[in-house]
C-alpha cells in the first residue's frame, strides 16, 4: 500500500489482507457448516443463529478494519499525509465501530439470554477481547506520536480476528453430533 503521495504507510500490506482473508473464511465456512450442519439436540438453534450473526458482523468488521486505512487514503490523502495522524485516525474509526458492535452484540445477545434462561458460555470472552480491542483503538488515539502506532493498530485488528475464531469454534462446537452405539454410550455412563 502507498499513500496518494507515493510514500508506504503500511510496512507489511499482505498482513492486513491476510486477516481479511482469514475472516472471510471463518464467515463462509461458519454460514455454510451452519445451514449443512447437523444440530446438537441440546442447544437452542436461538444460540446458534445469535452465534453466526455475531460472526458474520465481527468478521464484516475485521475486513473493514482490514481496509480501512487503504479507504481512509483515498478519501482523505491530505488529512493521511501526516503520518503522526494516520493510524490514530484509522483507529478512531476502528474504535466507532467497535463500540457500536459490542452495544449491538450486547442488546442481541440479552434476549436470547432471557428466553433461554442462562448466560451463553463465550459471551465473557468475547466481550473481554472486545474490550481490550477498543482499549488497543483507543491507545493509538490518546498517544498519536508514537512508533508503534501501526503494531498497536494491528494488534486491534488481529483481537477482533480472535473473538471470530471464537465464534467460529462455537458455532462449529454446537454442529458436532457424536452419536454412540448402544455399547459404548453404555461403557461410558450415557443412556
Amino acid at each position: 500500500f502507498t499513500t496518494a503521495h507515493g510514500r508506504a504507510m503500511l510496512e507489511q500490506p499482505d498482513t492486513l489482507l491476510t486477516i481479511a482473508e482469514i475472516a472471510v473464511a471463518f464467515a463462509g465456512f461458519a454460514g455454510i457448516a451452519s445451514v449443512l450442519g447437523r444440530r446438537h439436540p441440546s442447544i437452542d438453534p436461538r444460540v446458534n443463529a445469535l452465534r453466526l450473526h455475531n460472526m458474520v458482523d465481527v468478521g464484516l468488521g475485521v475486513i473493514f478494519m482490514a481496509f480501512a486505512p487503504v479507504l481512509l487514503d483515498a478519501v482523505m490523502p491530505h488529512i493521511t499525509s501526516d503520518e503522526r495522524w494516520f493510524w490514530p485516525l484509522t483507529s478512531g474509526i476502528a474504535l466507532l465501530w467497535g463500540v457500536a458492535l459490542f452495544l449491538r452484540m450486547s442488546n442481541r445477545a440479552r434476549p436470547v439470554e432471557q428466553l433461554i434462561g442462562y448466560d451463553l458460555p463465550g459471551q465473557l470472552r468475547v466481550k473481554v477481547l472486545g474490550v481490550l480491542a477498543m482499549g488497543s483503538a483507543a491507545c493509538n488515539i490518546a498517544f498519536p506520536d508514537h512508533a508503534l502506532s501501526y503494531a498497536v493498530y494491528l494488534s486491534a485488528v488481529l483481537i477482533c480476528l480472535t473473538v471470530c475464531g471464537i465464534l467460529f469454534m462455537r458455532i462449529l462446537n454446537s454442529l458436532l453430533v457424536i452419536e454412540l452405539s448402544e455399547d459404548e454410550g453404555a461403557s461410558r455412563g450415557h443412556r
